[in-house]
C-alpha cells in the first residue's frame, strides 16, 4: 500500500470578524509556478477589502479549485502546494458536501437551523433545502445562477478543476438553449404577465457583484432592524470657510463632529444584547463611493488631529479607497460615520446608520443663503446637517444636542 501524497491546502482565511466569504478577484500566480511560503499568491474581495492570501508553504501552486468571480465560504480550500512530482487530491473528492435535509419541524427544536462556520446566520437551513437533492460539483455563483434560471445543473458540463461548474459554464449553457430543470418548474399554469410595450428596449439583467451584496444585505439591516431618528439643522459656514484653507468640508465637518463626541458618548455607541456598549475614542469614519460600491474607511482618534492632519489623512484613504489598497485596518473598528454628498449638489439627504454603530451625519452642499445676523438679513453660506440616531440608543433630545454641538463648533471655528 503506497504512502499518502503529501500535499499543503491553502485556504481562504477568515480576514475579519464578520466575514463568512469572500470572491476571488485573481490569482497572483499561475497554476504550475514555484511560490514561496508567504508570497501573496490571489487577491480576495472581503466585506470590506480586497485582501491577498499568502501561500502557506513554499512549492508548486497546483489543483486551483476557485476561479475569478468564484464566491467561496471562509476556510474552505482553494488550492494545493505540492512538490515537484507530488499528485494533488482529486477535486471533486473533497468538494464541501450538500447539507442533510432540514427537517420542518425538529424534535425539541426552534425549527432553525444551526449556522457554522462559513455559512450566514439564516441561509443554513435555506442551503440544505435547495443544495440537498445535488451532488453536482459547482461554484456557489454557478449554483445561484442556475437557480436563477431553473437550469438543471446535471445537465452541464464543468469545465472547472476537477469538471467543477463555473458561472461561465452555465452562461454558456443558458446561451445554447439548455432546459429548464422540470423539478424547478411550476406545476401550476403561472399568471400571465403584462408584456411591454412594442418597440420598448429590453431589460437588462446584472448580477450583484460580491461588494453590492454585501452593501446590500448591510442597509437591509440597517432599515429592518434600527428605528432611525433624523434631526436636521442649518448651519452657517463663514467661520468654517475661512478656517478650512484647502481642507475639504467633508474635514471640516469631521473636526466639529469628532471634538463633539468626547462628550456625546451615546453618539459612539452600539447596541450587543440588553446592553449599550459605549466605545472609547471617536473613530470616524467617512463614506466613499468608488465606483464598484460604497465603502468606509476610519479616522482613528479624530479628535485628537488638527484640520490640516484630517484632511490629509481622509484625502490619503479617499485615493486608497478608489485604487483598492486599503488594508483591513482602514475599514474596521469605526465609532461614528459621516457622509457628505455636497460636492453633487445635493442640499440634504437622509442616510441609513452603519450597523453596528448609533449614528451618522449627512453633510448637503454649502450654498450661500438667506440668513439672518442680528436684527439684519444678509447672505451666509449655510449647510444643511442631517444626523441619523438609533432611537433604541439615544432620544431625539440626546440627538438635538451632539447636533447642536457640532454646529456651535463649526460657527465658531478659529481662524
Amino acid at each position: 500500500m503506497s504512502a499518502r501524497t503529501p500535499f499543503i491546502p491553502v485556504i481562504l482565511p477568515r480576514f475579519g470578524m464578520t466575514m463568512e466569504e469572500g470572491t476571488i478577484v485573481r490569482w497572483l500566480r499561475a497554476e504550475g509556478e514555484m511560490v514561496e511560503k508567504g508570497e501573496p499568491i490571489a487577491e480576495v474581495a472581503t466585506d470590506k477589502v480586497n485582501m491577498e492570501v499568502e501561500a502557506p508553504a513554499s512549492g508548486i501552486l497546483r489543483g486551483v479549485r476557485a476561479q475569478p468571480g468564484d464566491t467561496v465560504s471562509v476556510t474552505h480550500v482553494i488550492a494545493y502546494i505540492t512538490g515537484p512530482g507530488e499528485e494533488v487530491p482529486d477535486t471533486r473528492s473533497v468538494l464541501p458536501a450538500s447539507p442533510p435535509p432540514v427537517p420542518a419541524s425538529p424534535p425539541g427544536g426552534t425549527g432553525e437551523a444551526a449556522t457554522g462556520p462559513g455559512v450566514p446566520r439564516g441561509a443554513a437551513g435555506a442551503a440544505a433545502r435547495e443544495d440537498a437533492p445535488s451532488t453536482t460539483a459547482a461554484t456557489p455563483v454557478a449554483r445561484r445562477l442556475a437557480k436563477e434560471a431553473r437550469l438543471d445543473l446535471s445537465a452541464v458540463t464543468g469545465t472547472g478543476p476537477g469538471g467543477r461548474i463555473t458561472e461561465a459554464d452555465v452562461r454558456a449553457a443558458l446561451a445554447g438553449g439548455a432546459v429548464p430543470s422540470p423539478a424547478a418548474l411550476p406545476v401550476t399554469p403561472a399568471a400571465p404577465s403584462l408584456s411591454a410595450p412594442a418597440g420598448s428596449p429590453a431589460s437588462s439583467r446584472m448580477p450583484l457583484s460580491h461588494r453590492r451584496r454585501v452593501i446590500a444585505e448591510r442597509m437591509s439591516r440597517s432599515a429592518r432592524d434600527i428605528p432611525h431618528i433624523y434631526l436636521m439643522r442649518d448651519v452657517d459656514m463663514s467661520a468654517a470657510g475661512a478656517a478650512r484653507g484647502a481642507a475639504s468640508y467633508t474635514a471640516v465637518v469631521m473636526w466639529a463632529a469628532a471634538r463633539a463626541l468626547r462628550t456625546h458618548p451615546l453618539m459612539r455607541a452600539s447596541l450587543e444584547g440588553d446592553a449599550v456598549v459605549v466605545h472609547e475614542g471617536a473613530h470616524v469614519g467617512v463614506a466613499v463611493d468608488t465606483g464598484e460600491g460604497l465603502i468606509v474607511p476610519v479616522v482613528r482618534d479624530a479628535d485628537a488631529k488638527d484640520l490640516a492632519r484630517l484632511h490629509q489623512e481622509i484625502e490619503d484613504m479617499v485615493h486608497r479607497a478608489r485604487q483598492g489598497r486599503l488594508a483591513l485596518d482602514d475599514v474596521t473598528g469605526g465609532t461614528f460615520t459621516i457622509s457628505n454628498l455636497g460636492m453633487f449638489g445635493v442640499d440634504a439627504f437622509t442616510a441609513l446608520i452603519n450597523p453596528p454603530q448609533s449614528a451618522l451625519l449627512a453633510a448637503g452642499a454649502v450654498r450661500p443663503r438667506p440668513w439672518v445676523v442680528g436684527q439684519a438679513l444678509g447672505v451666509r453660506p449655510v449647510c444643511t446637517l442631517t444626523l441619523a440616531v438609533d432611537h433604541r440608543i439615544a432620544d431625539g433630545a440626546a440627538g438635538a444636542r451632539f447636533l447642536g454641538d457640532v454646529c456651535r463648533a463649526l460657527e465658531a471655528m478659529p481662524a
